[in-house]
């Protein structure tokens, strides 16, 4: 299942609760609902009573008509609970679906922290080995062992054989051998 398809089911599943709450909520403040229970519950019982003895009907009757304000106050507390019962699994679900939310914040964060450093361990590693790279070139020059590149050179250059450094590296490197040689020559003089 993918991340959205996952908070599409918890989105749903909340509605869904939500809408059921609603229901019980529009129920119990709707008068119509509860006489259609009360209705129906005594209809059922004086079912029950039309089989009984007519000598103990009235006593019947009158236990009939005591029960009412209980069945009342139980179709109440029935639908409350039933409302509390789906406020918590709302609550549950939302719970769910802010840890999910987090989840996913802190998996980004992370891939963004990790590609950060991967960018930088990538800065750190190419500046590093051009770094090394102008060192070797730098004793190279040097040493003589490295001459400077001109056109005809590399006209001639064997194929698939590496063409060595730019012009403008070149200069610039024997330009800065030349500054540490004179600051070396001037420093040993004084």
């Amino acid at each position: 299942m993918e991340e959205n398809e996952f908070a599409s089911t918890l989105d749903k599943k909340i509605q869904l609760l939500a809408n059921q709450r609603q229901e019980k909520m529009d129920n119990l403040l709707n008068g119509n609902w509860h006489a259609g229970i009360v209705e129906k519950s005594l209809q059922s019982a004086l079912g029950q009573l039309e089989k009984s003895d007519p000598a103990e009907l009235s006593q019947l009757l009158v236990s009939l008509i005591e029960q009412v304000p209980d069945l009342i106050r139980n179709i109440w507390t029935s639908g409350i609970d039933d409302v509390k019962v789906l406020e918590s699994e709302i609550g549950r679900w939302k719970e769910m679906q802010q840890y999910y939310s987090d989840h996913l914040k802190s998996q980004e964060v992370i891939k963004l922290k990790k590609n950060v450093e991967e960018d930088k361990n990538k800065v750190e590693y190419s500046s590093a080995a051009i770094e090394k790279a102008r060192e070797t070139l730098k004793s190279e020059i040097a040493s003589g062992n490295i001459e400077e590149p001109s056109k005809m050179k590399s006209i001639r250059r064997q194929t698939g054989t590496h063409p060595g450094p730019t012009l403008s590296d070149y200069r610039s490197i024997k330009r800065d051998l030349e500054v540490e040689q004179t600051t070396a020559e001037d420093d040993s003089a004084r």
